[in-house]
């Protein structure tokens, strides 16, 4: 009976937060012109994709300028987290700033992003046995440049890709027929910055920017605890594709993304600023807690067996920019961490074009506790 009590909870919390995002959802999906862009306020609106294996919701900030821009969310976290971006670049649009159109969605796991559940299989604690591979990711992210930016071939002048009704942007923009795909700026935070190098890394050709957010390139060892705990805890459980994330966890992530001042929630924080309350904190907390276990312990495998650097060792030259932004302050990715990735990444260019580094002062959650950081950032590749 406690079991099945403990089932009802989880599944009205989660009911509750979907009919939260639904009506979200229809409040941002907005009436379309012939030119793609929605009519009125705001400039954003929301597709559903066919990920092949899932589906997956795709909110899209119309901009002016003939660019696109994916962003890539953390783990286990949700598109969410970069709305108040998109918000602020949709009225920087608004105001005539030349803004490229950007675009979210939500990784296989989370929020809107559907798929069967993890077989128990792939629960245990070993780091080599998962479902899923950063491979995987980037195809995905792959698979949503394809359906929602685009061109494919044929002989017919309006194509129509397996989003609803979405017909893809570079045709609207550009007024094209079939013609090559062509080149966006790829950026993602944390975990979604590994999956954005994944992406520049096997589809070179299709990249006109990177934006990397304290992010990672190489194992994480200290993540092997955290999947030892999810997993005993996923295991002793009956329906361990049901399990949110214990609330242990949740706390020492929030303590670890955030400045906490109150040593009885964070045991030995030194933070003398207090992010408790904030609205960057709270919405993290909520999606944190209603987050997948076993979804998060597929991931953390793929961190502890991370190898980006020698895949940028292996690599061709880079044509492209490169931006990272690496706080100071950041135990999670800490800087020292991204400069190994800055460095495998320097060596591949000609000439004098170097990537840039930006290392602001502030905690693994700072760029997206300050969208304008991000934005600035992206305005400055237009």
């Amino acid at each position: 009976m406690k079991l099945l009590y403990f089932l009802a909870i989880i599944v009205l919390v989660l009911l509750s937060i979907s009919l939260y995002n639904v009506e979200r959802f229809k409040s941002i999906a907005v009436q379309v012109g012939d030119d793609g862009v929605p009519e009125g306020e705001p400039r954003i609106r929301q597709v559903v994709v066919n990920m092949a294996d899932h589906t997956t919701v795709a909110t899209i900030m119309h901009g002016t300028v003939d660019k696109f821009i994916i962003l890539v969310h953390g783990y286990p976290l949700t598109q969410e987290t970069w709305y108040p971006l998109l918000e602020e670049l949709s009225v920087q649009a608004r105001n005539g700033v030349q803004v490229p159109t950007v675009i979210t969605y939500d990784l296989r796991g989370c929020g809107f992003a559907i798929e069967p559940p993890i077989a128990k299989q792939y629960l245990n604690s070993n780091v080599d046995n998962t479902e899923w591979t950063l491979n995987l990711f980037a195809d995905d992210l792959y698979r949503i440049y394809k359906e929602i930016i685009g061109i494919r071939g044929g002989s017919t002048r309006k194509i129509y890709s397996t989003v609803s009704n979405v017909r893809p942007l570079a045709a609207r923009a550009r007024g094209l027929g079939e013609r090559a795909a062509p080149r966006i700026g790829i950026g993602g935070w944390a975990f979604g910055g590994c999956v954005a190098q994944k992406f520049a890394l096997q589809y070179p050709n299709v990249v006109s920017d990177l934006f990397l957010f304290s992010t990672l390139g190489v194992a994480v060892s200290e993540v092997i605890p955290d999947i030892q705990h999810l997993s005993k805890y996923a295991l002793t459980m009956q329906v361990s594709s049901l399990l949110t994330l214990p609330t242990s966890f949740v706390n020492k992530t929030l303590c670890e993304w955030f400045n906490v001042e109150d040593v009885t929630v964070c045991n030995g924080s030194t933070d003398l600023k207090n992010d408790v309350g904030t609205f960057a904190y709270e919405t993290a907390q909520a999606i944190l807690t209603v987050a997948s276990n076993s979804a998060q312990i597929q991931v953390l495998k793929i961190v502890s067996s991370l190898d980006l650097i020698s895949r940028w060792g292996d690599s061709p030259a880079i044509t492209y920019n490169v931006t990272f932004v690496a706080p100071i302050n950041d135990t999670v990715t800490p800087p020292n961490q991204i400069l190994k990735i800055y460095s495998a990444i320097k060596k591949k260019y000609k000439g004098v074009q170097q990537p840039a580094m930006l290392t602001p002062e502030g905690k693994h959650y700072y760029c997206l506790q300050n969208p304008h950081i991000v934005m600035s950032v992206i305005l400055g590749s237009v």
